[in-house]
């Protein structure tokens, strides 16, 4: 019983650890703390591309597929490309985006949040493979929450089916909404918050028709009308960042 508790007090303390991994790294090497703390080490995971760093994917698929206990500590899953200083022409990008999502993406079984992280300068285009991998796992129904960030195609259909995702998270300043003209569906899945940092796209309107918080930027104000004419009637919480960080305006109905 004194251990079981010990234990819960020790999971709890590595909680707000999360964010601190070089700490949880040098905690993870006590034979006796290392079960407790690798739930807390690999809640969030960032796996980067275009960076010419393979052998640093390389060793993180293998750490997932050796230990098949890893992938469901993995709540957050966050992948980068860079793009503007990249040394990799497009087709071996393409290449290694395919090849870890055959040997790695589809192993994350209860992944709550995935973030989309590109460069702002040039174009990101997902490769077939890798995006079936993605769309089969937006849609898990543990996964709530999805962030896109930087200048890259995601049509917003691809949140049509998936009733699981509640959060969305867009931070797009060059986006190609393709599904601008689809037909609206009144079952479509009702986003509950929205995080917009850019422009509101028209393909959204039919999923914030429920939403209760907005947060949007100074350069998204422009479309408040718009945005307020879709969800008035649910929304309880408005926060508009006029200063993009340091000044915030919060405003509760």
């Amino acid at each position: 019983m004194k251990l079981s508790l010990a234990v819960e007090i020790l999971d709890h303390i590595f909680s707000f650890l999360v964010s601190h991994k070089r700490t949880l790294r040098e905690c993870s090497r006590d034979p006796v703390l290392s079960p407790i703390v690798e739930r807390h080490l690999y809640h969030q995971i960032t796996v980067d591309f275009g960076d010419g760093d393979d052998l640093e994917r390389y060793r993180f698929s293998k750490l997932v597929s050796d230990n098949p206990r890893i992938p469901y500590y993995v709540k957050i899953l966050q992948i980068q490309v860079y793009l503007d200083h990249s040394t990799e022409d497009d087709d071996i990008l393409r290449k290694h985006l395919d090849d870890f999502n055959a040997k790695t993406l589809l192993m994350f079984p209860v992944l709550e949040c995935i973030i989309l992280k590109t460069s702002n300068k040039r174009l990101c285009s997902w490769p077939d493979l890798f995006r079936a991998a993605l769309e089969d796992r937006l849609s898990l129904p543990t996964l709530k929450e999805v962030h896109i960030v930087g200048n890259q195609e995601f049509p917003c259909s691809l949140i049509d089916n998936r009733k699981n995702i509640e959060n969305l998270f867009l931070q797009i300043p060059s986006f190609r909404d393709v599904d601008e003209h689809r037909s609206c569906d009144s079952t479509l899945p009702q986003l509950k918050s929205l995080t917009l940092l850019n422009s509101l796209l028209p393909s959204l309107k039919p999923h914030i028709k429920e939403l209760r918080s907005l947060k949007c930027a100074r350069s998204g104000v422009d479309n408040l009308p718009e945005l307020l004419g879709v969800c008035s009637q649910t929304l309880n919480k408005l926060d508009i960042d006029l200063a993009y960080s340091c000044c915030k305006a919060q405003v509760f109905f």
